[in-house]
């Protein structure tokens, strides 16, 4: 633990060095509210630091150097537009340490604790009610299916029952027709003989 706090005080020493070094290189040449403002807390996260070194807080110092590492990144980006060559070359450096202890900061066992009750997921539930209107959602598609199965043989049957009785209606209209083509017949022959009977 002692090494981590070491390596992390050495990284914001040099943090704290090119950020002085850039500000002077500035000297008197406009800069932005963006520019003034990471200066500003830049300034005020050194202090936080100061005062977690102090107190022996290993989890504070892990903190506010990452603070100072989010401060030099942002006072990096914010000088960019510079046209100074020696501006140009501290910012750099800046930026490029910056984002390197910061990933130590993040990698080390400083900041890696057990999950609290009140960090751990609070999706179960949620992913309980989706699986849940997921089975209940499949089982109307189901009875859907079911149903429009029951709907095609009952219209399959009534298509069946529909030429059935066509084939009927068109027996029974020969039939018909035979029968009344038949007692023409038998009353033509009548009235024939009836005729010649006199």
């Amino acid at each position: 633990m002692e090494k981590i706090i070491l390596e992390i005080d050495n990284g914001v020493r040099t943090l704290v060095t090119l950020a002085n070094k850039l500000q002077d290189e500035l000297g008197n040449e406009p800069v932005s509210s963006e520019v003034r403002q990471a200066i500003k807390m830049f300034s005020s996260s050194h202090k936080n630091y100061i005062t977690a070194i102090n107190e022996n807080s290993a989890n504070q110092v892990a903190e506010a150097a990452q603070a100072i590492c989010l401060w030099s990144i942002l006072l990096a980006n914010a000088v960019s537009s510079s046209e100074n060559q020696e501006v140009k070359t501290f910012k750099n450096k800046l930026g490029v340490n910056a984002k390197n202890l910061q990933k130590m900061i993040e990698n080390s066992a400083l900041l890696m604790f057990p999950l609290s009750d009140d960090e751990r997921l609070e999706t179960t539930n949620d992913m309980q009610d989706f699986e849940s209107l997921k089975k209940e959602m499949k089982k109307v598609f189901q009875n859907q299916s079911t149903h429009y199965e029951d709907l095609k043989t009952i219209l399959t049957e009534s298509e069946k029952k529909t030429i059935s009785l066509k084939q009927d209606i068109e027996s029974l209209e020969d039939i018909y027709n035979n029968k009344i083509g038949s007692i023409s017949t038998e009353y033509s022959q009548f009235f024939l003989n009836k005729i010649q009977s006199f």
